[in-house]
């Protein structure tokens, strides 16, 4: 049923809300990073330090992905599932072209 313009007057404007701000993926990426060592998705969406399920799984996984096309982080697979580490092939300690 359609709605009159009057019912929305009483409404929040949200049109300055930004979504996709729960985290911070560039901190994620720092953290795996860092730590020198290969996360699965779910380590990722689980681990209390990462994503605290503040996302979806999917949510994560798609933002792993863009990291990796960024060339930010490195995806392997062993035939199970993908696990995420830091960019081998940028060069440097943390994986960052210096």
């Amino acid at each position: 049923m359609p709605k009159s313009l009057k019912e929305f007057k009483n409404l929040d404007n949200v049109q300055a809300r930004k979504g996709g701000r729960k985290v911070d993926w560039r901190e994620i990426a720092e953290v795996i990073i860092e730590s020198n060592k290969a996360f699965s998705v779910k380590e990722v969406h689980e681990s209390v330090e990462l994503v605290n399920q503040r996302v979806t799984r999917y949510r994560t996984k798609s933002a792993l992905d863009k990291l990796v096309e960024d060339e930010v982080l490195e995806v392997r697979d062993d035939g199970k599932r993908f696990w995420y580490c830091r960019n081998t092939k940028r060069g440097g300690k943390s994986g960052r072209a210096d």
